[in-house]
């Protein structure tokens, strides 16, 4: 006899073991294959490639339907076999602890291999207004790992040169063989002043002379296999202008879209930002 309830059960545990628990281990297998081989990878590179909240809410509800789906093909199985069912040499509660000792430790590999080498989440503490406007207090960002290829004008996360153990974002700015130089808070690339349309400047635009390397800061020509980072909110940020370049290995990722955005201050969801790559908030004109 097919418990209906297990059947559903199972295949909420592992997808495709409640068909195997109904004797189905093709379908099963095909389940299985389909969600974690197929579905899941095409959702990352769809989610990373056309990023938006459109496209955020095709691939979490088509993930929900097929995972709905295959709980009541599970269940209507269970009860349409009945007590007709004749046990296979894999209907064991041995076999179906195993497989899920085995999914759930395969599942925990493929999450660390994902996140190391495709995609991951990061949030924006509360604290941060280095990258305002492009990036908010409480914004949720996927980030593109490991990319072959860096632009000026992308906003990427680092390790932080002064300690290793944290993580910074700010927007790429110089590239190797780059000269950067900034005159009373204007930025300059090989000699050419540059207009950022994305940054701000909390104190005003008035040069403080107190902080000269904020302002003002001597030409500077990034050397091969460095990179030279700013934040976009100038007066609040701590970037290449204080401590220097950053190597290019160093770089973990890209920011490539914001999936979840919580306005702390006023307890509620910027449902306008879900979806939106941050480069579309401004980018550099710089040659």
């Amino acid at each position: 006899m097919r418990r209906w309830w297990m059947a559903g059960l199972l295949t909420i545990l592992v997808p495709g073991l409640g068909q195997t628990y109904n004797g189905q281990i093709r379908k099963g297998a095909f389940f299985l294959f389909g969600l974690y081989a197929v579905y899941i990878p095409a959702s990352i590179w769809f989610a990373l490639r056309f990023p938006s909240f459109a496209m955020y809410l095709a691939l979490a509800s088509g993930f929900v339907t097929i995972v709905l789906v295959m709980v009541g093909d599970a269940i209507l199985s269970a009860r349409r076999i009945g007590d007709q069912f004749i046990p296979k040499f894999y209907n064991r509660v041995s076999v179906y602890l195993i497989v899920i000792i085995v999914f759930s430790l395969s599942s925990t590999a493929l999450g660390d291999s994902i996140r190391e080498y495709w995609i991951q989440a990061y949030k924006i503490s509360s604290g941060s207004m280095a990258m305002e406007p492009a990036l908010l207090p409480g914004d949720h960002i996927f980030i593109k790992k490991r990319p072959v290829s860096i632009h000026r004008g992308d906003i990427v996360v680092y390790e932080f040169p002064e300690d290793p153990s944290k993580d910074f974002i700010h927007r790429l700015i110089g590239l190797a063989g780059d000269v950067v130089e900034i005159r009373d808070k204007k930025l300059l690339i090989n000699g050419r002043s540059i207009e950022e349309p994305y940054i701000r400047f909390s104190d005003g635009k008035s040069t403080d002379n107190t902080v000269q390397a904020r302002d003002n800061m001597p030409a500077i020509s990034v050397p091969e296999g460095m990179i030279f980072v700013l934040g976009d909110n100038r007066d609040r940020s701590y970037d290449s202008r204080f401590w220097g370049v950053v190597e290019r290995g160093k770089v973990r990722g890209i920011a490539r879209s914001i999936y979840f955005s919580w306005d702390r201050d006023n307890m509620r969801v910027r449902w306008s930002r879900i979806g939106m790559p941050p480069r579309e908030y401004g980018t550099g004109t710089a040659p």
